[in-house]
């Protein structure tokens, strides 16, 4: 069961196609799929979301057609669009700790609903493409947006919704993610000694990437975001599809380019070359840390 979960994320989150698919008999070595058709569009479907309190209950967005929902685990489908102005979606997300909250992110502007899609709300950021939404993993109706002019902090807990920049306006910013975890804060030199002694505290780290192959990290503590791309392999004309980290360890960072797969065991510090060569020649749109086994990493 949470292989088919995993599996079925994974793929459809990132391939934009026409119908839905569900893995069966994974665990029994099998590859084979089963065709969802029963009230799904025909438009390209570019994300999915599982709700994370009833498995039953599924999340499809549609460049074009909006969103869709399922309660019965993709038997029968019905439309989520109501004051949804914008249906060409670009990225869906599902609030972690509240699972009635959806965030979707469009080709123009940014939209909260509060009850599982019945209602959305007006949009924001109209003028920008979003390209990728990050919800705060610990922190409810906090979202980072990944916009065609750099990343947009998104408070969506207030009664109205709140935004403001936060930095990289002059990229295009195709991924992000991040987490809180323990970190270095200060290291500290004593005078006439050449030990040095750190402080460790917990720290919300966010990695973006962007269109133009740049790779960017940026602590809560630290000033301006820190360019972490591995000029030796990855250059201005690679796109950084997709960025993912270890939940359990987030100094492990996993990049998909337009020609394979970068990780980085040190948050970006030094990078570690493709993962497989078989991969180099294929565009990683998506990749996913199996949260039960890190050394499981999924491509799409």
């Amino acid at each position: 069961c949470l292989a088919n979960l995993i599996l079925l994320t994974i793929i459809i989150n990132i391939c934009p196609f026409f119908g839905l698919f569900q893995p069966t008999n994974v665990l029994a070595g099998e590859n084979r799929w089963t065709v969802f058709l029963k009230g799904m569009t025909s438009k390209p479907i570019t994300a999915i979301q599982i709700s994370p309190k009833n498995s039953q209950i599924i999340y499809v967005a549609t460049y074009g057609d909006g969103i869709l929902g399922t309660n019965d685990n993709g038997k029968t489908w019905f439309f989520l669009n109501n004051g949804l102005k914008n249906k060409e979606i670009l990225s869906l997300k599902v609030d972690p700790k509240i699972p009635d909250n959806l965030y979707v992110g469009t080709s123009a502007g940014f939209f909260f609903s509060k009850n599982r899609g019945k209602l959305w709300s007006d949009s924001i950021l109209d003028s920008l493409k979003i390209n990728n939404l990050f919800v705060c993993p610990k922190n409810a109706g906090i979202v980072y947006a990944g916009t065609n002019k750099g990343i947009y902090y998104i408070n969506c807990r207030a009664p109205d919704i709140r935004f403001e920049p936060k930095g990289l306006i002059k990229f295009n910013v195709l991924s992000v993610t991040g987490g809180t975890s323990l970190d270095i804060a200060k290291v500290i030199v004593p005078e006439q000694s050449s030990v040095k002694s750190y402080t460790y505290q917990n720290i919300f780290i966010l990695f973006a990437g962007t269109s133009n192959g740049r790779i960017f990290k940026k602590r809560n503590i630290d000033f301006d975001w820190q360019n972490i791309t591995p000029e030796e392999v990855v250059t201005a004309n690679d796109t950084i599809y997709s960025l993912t980290v270890d939940r359990q360890d987030l100094q492990k960072v996993y990049v998909g380019t337009n020609h394979g797969v970068y990780k980085s065991l040190n948050g970006g510090f030094t990078w570690c070359k493709r993962l497989k060569s078989s991969l180099d020649d294929l565009g990683i749109y998506q990749l996913y840390v199996n949260p039960y086994a890190e050394n499981i990493i999924y491509a799409a």
